[in-house]
């Protein structure tokens, strides 16, 4: 389970305020700024680090139906030291977005009243160190191929009979994210259009063929590109 399911998210969202935010936006940077919780309700994220040169590095998408912020809220009870050493985090809108922001005072209150609340936040803190595990073991272990298979797998979503992904995941996108070179990206993705494994539709990418692409993501089958 990726997302909270419809009831406790809508109620969260009902008690929130409605706002739209533009590609670019940044919810988090480092650990301010963590007085508000959104309920993503459109739009794409994604938590990054930014390096000197103003290259991202990416870690983890964040998709609509989801919670942003939850996890700065409960540090902000626990890290009582000077956080100044530490990994430096930003949260950031690739795509437009509309959220519900709630206040984290409020949010906590829900929780309260809505004990079923705090189960489905833990359950969405543990699916996020799980999609964070098998990222960074893909990075590691699997050729360029399979952790593109994986990546599309992984990343797209259901859509009558086939899977789609965001628009926002270009091939640029797939490259910053996976630490490989933009040419490879753009060979690995020719050879799985050839394959007819996927096709280009419009802005986004549509799977066709998911066992074809699985047995590339577990390495069964080693594509020549």
């Amino acid at each position: 389970m990726n997302q909270l399911d419809d009831q406790h998210f809508k109620l969260l969202c009902q008690a929130g305020t409605l706002e739209h935010f533009p590609k670019g936006h940044i919810f988090y940077d480092g650990y301010e700024n963590h007085e508000s919780i959104y309920c993503l309700f459109e739009g794409l994220c994604a938590l990054m680090s930014l390096k000197d040169s103003g290259k991202e590095h990416i870690y983890h998408y964040i998709k609509a139906g989801s919670i942003i912020g939850f996890i700065p809220a409960f540090l902000a009870y626990t890290n009582t030291e000077d956080t100044s050493s530490e990994a430096y985090f930003l949260i950031k809108a690739k795509s437009d977005c509309q959220v519900f922001r709630l206040d984290k005072t409020l949010f906590f209150e829900l929780m309260q009243a809505h004990p079923q609340l705090l189960e489905f936040v833990m359950l969405s803190m543990a699916n996020i160190s799980r999609d964070l595990l098998k990222h960074f073991y893909t990075a590691q272990e699997s050729n360029a191929a399979s952790k593109i298979a994986f990546t599309l797998l992984s990343l797209a979503e259901a859509h009558e009979d086939c899977r789609i992904l965001h628009k926002e995941f270009n091939y640029h996108e797939l490259s910053k994210y996976l630490g490989i070179h933009h040419v490879t990206v753009t060979r690995i993705m020719g050879c799985l259009k050839d394959e007819g494994i996927i096709v280009k539709v419009g802005h986004s990418i549509k799977i066709i063929n998911q066992e074809a692409l699985m047995d590339y993501a577990q390495s069964k089958k080693l594509l020549q590109y």
